[in-house]
Parts: structure tokens; sequence; C-alpha cells
């Protein structure tokens, strides 16, 4: 395996709802590792506590501010920082995206 956290180390990850990010999360969680899973989407409790899900917009000072204190409160410090969330939002229509990707190509 490419990652090896200890037991003793906290991750946080953005965006740990679906997709890449809860497939991440899970990885980490299965090799050992305390996870502060971070998503826009309300998550439910863990069931262990080894999992920490936190409601938390990463476009936000704010709710990123008060997510961190959360984690800080649990575990009292923070190892390693994976960023997965995207803020899409900004790029105006969904339509409009893939023609900046291709504008100037022929």
């Amino acid at each position: 395996m490419l990652i090896h956290p200890s037991f003793d180390q906290v991750i946080v990850l953005t965006g740990a709802s679906n997709g890449i990010g809860a497939a991440t999360a899970q990885l980490f969680l299965e090799q050992g590792a305390k996870v502060a899973a971070l998503d826009i989407v309300d998550a439910s409790a863990s069931p262990d506590g080894e999992r920490l899900n936190v409601k938390c917009d990463v476009s936000s000072e704010e709710s990123v501010n008060a997510a961190i204190k959360q984690v800080l409160d649990k575990w009292s410090t923070i190892d390693v920082l994976v960023n997965v969330a995207g803020v899409m939002d900004q790029f105006g229509e969904k339509n409009s995206f893939p023609l900046l990707l291709t504008e100037g190509f022929s």
C-alpha cells in the first residue's frame, strides 16, 4: 500500500461523504487511522470512535474553523489533511465548464 498511517495519526479528509472521498476515508480507517470526515452533506453518526463525521462547507472559513475545532476537541491534533472536496458553483452554469476546457483547441 502507498498509504501507511500509524494508529496514532489523525487524518482530516474533506469531501468524505461519497465517491473518492468516501473510499479514501474507508481506506484510512482500514489501515488504523482516526478519520475526521468533513463534508457539506450531513453525515450520520459513526458507530465507532475512529471516525468523526463533521458537516462542513469548505467554501466558508467559519465552517472550516468550526470543523477543525471539533477535530481538535476530540483528538487534540491533526497529522494529515486530504482535500478531496470541490466547489464547482463558482464557474457558472454546468454547461459552460466544458467549453472552458476546450476553448482554443482545434
